[in-house]
């Protein structure tokens, strides 16, 4: 935090996890693996040098001591230190690169590196139209259904069984997640129905959707007579809707639905606007938006129609699991 020079309320609002979580983590509890993943994005790092730095020591302490070498100023050391760095990880083989890694996610990164191939190239490879659809698979903030995973495999000239693991983390099982697709095993009263939609975090909902691949098998959430063929839900992060919304509340989205003044929607502005997600309340007036929070910490924003890539309605708010 203090190389990338961020707060804890900075780091919260970039790894989409609240204020008290980080303030955790500095007193040293481990998080978990999706925040994990979103810190590790964060600082540019691999989550496994979060958890295990010194296993990272010896090439970091051999660009420093190159660093030393170089007369100048202190630029110049650390773009000395920066350049041995990187040229140590590009020397690095598959093997090597596996062995600082961990997990399905991990293992495509390491065989795309091996392949010489950057994010952007690999995306356009895999046929996605924006690198932040692919680099949220490999950061494992989204899942890859098999077709896709075999398509990679295939790129990347590697056995599929290797990409596919899903999330990295088993699924949790309970009252109202399972996995995608699956068929709720439970009784229903007649003419009620229950499926499970895709559950997706709020950094997935920027490209909308990493899951839309044509194969999404990963986590679900139970919807009960959903009215929409296209819902999903998201688990939420971030604070401006405390008390009534908490991080980690779970919000059912109805995306063929409009959004009704007083309601509260998820919203991304496009890319000309920073691309962000927000989960606020909505009033619109002709073409102007205004979005509004209920932590009063946040003051209202106004936007014109033509900044939003979407906006959907929330349908419902199931509170922290």
């Amino acid at each position: 935090m203090k190389q990338h020079g961020l707060s804890n309320a900075e780091l919260a609002r970039k790894a989409e996890v609240s204020h008290v979580a980080v303030g955790n983590y500095l007193k040293g509890r481990i998080p978990r693996n999706p925040e994990l993943q979103r810190l590790a994005a964060v600082f540019g790092l691999n989550p496994d040098y979060l958890l295990n730095p010194a296993k990272y020591s010896a090439p970091l302490l051999a660009a420093k001591a190159h660093a030393q070498t170089v007369a100048g100023t202190q630029a110049e050391k650390d773009a000395a230190f920066n350049e041995r760095a990187k040229s140590l990880t590009n020397q690095m083989t598959q093997e090597d690169a596996a062995s600082y890694v961990t997990g399905a996610r991990a293992r495509l990164k390491a065989a795309r590196m091996a392949k010489g191939l950057t994010p952007k190239q690999m995306a356009k490879e895999m046929g996605y139209s924006e690198v932040s659809t692919y680099l949220s698979i490999e950061d494992g903030r989204s899942q890859m259904g098999e077709k896709m995973a075999i398509k990679a495999a295939k790129i990347l000239g590697i056995d599929v069984s290797e990409l596919m693991d899903g999330s990295d983390h088993p699924i949790e099982r309970d009252t109202a997640k399972g996995t995608f697709g699956a068929v709720p095993d439970m009784q229903l009263p007649p003419g009620m129905k229950a499926k499970y939609v895709p559950l997706l975090a709020m950094a997935q909902c920027g490209p909308l959707m990493a899951w839309d691949d044509g194969g999404y098998t990963g986590e679900g959430f139970l919807a009960f007579n959903p009215a929409d063929p296209r819902a999903f839900a998201v688990t939420l992060s971030g604070d401006s809707m405390v008390p009534r919304i908490e991080p980690g509340d779970v919000a059912l989205i109805y995306p063929s639905k409009p959004p009704k003044n007083g309601c509260v929607v998820i919203a991304r502005l496009n890319e000309d606007n920073g691309g962000d997600v927000m989960l606020k309340l909505y009033q619109s007036n002709g073409d102007r938006i205004t979005l509004s929070s209920y932590n009063p910490a946040y003051p209202p924003m106004q936007y014109s129609r033509a900044d939003f890539a979407w906006i959907y309605p929330v349908a419902k708010i199931t509170k922290d699991l």
